[in-house]
Parts: structure tokens; sequence; C-alpha cells
């Protein structure tokens, strides 16, 4: 089935909320982050734990193997990364899962990675 013509803006929005969302829901004392950009053709957000990142860029992109949004996850620990690029056929609702899945998997590695740590 053909997704929905997305605009950059619709994008845009998306992003921001579902990350507002998804951080709120978090309550994470690890947990930092930063907006690096934030304007009308561009939102760029890091967010980072005490073991693990992730990028999110939502943008034009007009060299790159995404159309929106491309999203990365890193590990401190043993430097594991994972890219998701959004493929012209995605529909918000992909975005926004795929924004949701990759938060809290990020989240639950680091919580992980906290545990078996032993105390100094």
């Amino acid at each position: 089935m053909m997704s929905e013509e997305l605009s950059l803006n619709n994008v845009i929005k998306t992003v921001k909320k579902v990350v507002k969302d998804e951080l709120q829901e978090l309550h994470n004392d690890y947990l930092k982050t930063e907006i690096v950009i934030d304007s009308r053709d561009c939102f760029r957000i890091i967010i980072e734990w005490e073991y693990c990142m992730v990028e999110i860029l939502a943008e034009k992109a007009d060299f790159s193997p995404y159309r929106f949004v491309r999203l990365s996850k890193g590990s401190f620990i043993n430097d594991d990364v994972e890219f998701w690029y959004d493929k012209p056929n995605d529909s918000l609702s992909t975005i926004k899962s795929e924004i949701q899945r990759i938060i809290l998997m990020t989240s639950q590695e680091n919580e992980k990675v906290m545990s078996q740590k032993l105390p100094d």
C-alpha cells in the first residue's frame, strides 16, 4: 500500500512530538539531550545515556540513503552502531514507530550495562 504524501514540515513536527513524548516516559537520571539544530528545514537531536547514544536527524536529504529521517544508535562500550533510514513509501506512523523503537532499545541497553557494572 502506498503511504500518504509526506512533507518535511509534517515529518519534523512528528519527530519533535515523538521525541518529546518518549523522553518524558524515560525518567532516567543519566539522560542528556542536546538539540543541535531546530529550524524550519532541519531538526537534529542527540540523546545520550551513560553508555549509549541516539542521534535523530530530520531534513530533506538530497544525496543520502534516506528521504527525511536518519536514526543512529551507538554504544560507548562495544562501539556497536545501528542506522535506520526512512524509505520513499514509509508513513509517519512507520517513522514514529522506528523512533520509539530505537529510543526504547537504547535505553534498555544502557540499563542492562548499568546493572552489570559493579560499584567501586
